[in-house]
């Protein structure tokens, strides 16, 4: 009688093993066939935060406490610069200076011509000082807004970059 007992011991134990091995798979199939949405997955993951004597780059020292939209405007403004439009404009506005400021150099070329009476021909160049002053204020005031965005965009990590500086 012992033996079969143990046999019915065993055979139980077997049985409930595999109801609890079916009762798991079922449990685990209806979870992968009904996911969670990401955005339930995102926000109920906990902020990482990081000790203050962990920072090791500088764009970790600039960062402050924003709303979504202040963040999103300056990746958004980041990605602009780095953009081809944004690169491209500013080259050219840069390889357009750099002409203007040739031009102006020939101009108090020729002025210092005039004043050593070698050149009387200054009178050709018309109003050129009026013009030459409004490219310096325009040149400026571009270069200027592309500092500002640039800054704006990359914080402290924009000086980090040697040709910025």
């Amino acid at each position: 009688i012992p033996l079969h007992t143990a046999d019915a011991d065993a055979t139980a134990t077997q049985e409930e093993a595999k109801a609890t091995a079916t009762a798991a798979a079922a449990k685990t199939a209806t979870a992968n066939t009904d996911p969670a949405p990401i955005s339930d997955i995102k926000a109920s993951a906990p902020p990482r935060k990081k000790p203050k004597h962990q920072r090791t780059h500088l764009s970790d020292f600039s960062e402050e406490k924003t709303d979504g939209r202040a963040s999103s405007l300056r990746e958004a403004v980041s990605r602009f610069m780095h953009g081809r439009i944004a690169t491209g404009t500013i080259a050219f506005a840069i390889l357009t200076n750099t002409i203007v400021m040739y031009v102006q150099l020939q101009w108090l070329g020729s002025k210092a011509d005039a004043s050593l009476g070698l050149d009387n021909n200054v009178i050709s160049w018309g109003s050129a000082e009026e013009v030459f002053n409004v490219f310096e204020f325009v040149f400026a005031t571009f270069f200027l807004l592309e500092f500002l965005l640039n800054v704006y965009a990359f914080r402290l990590e924009y000086f980090t970059n040697a040709i910025n500086v």
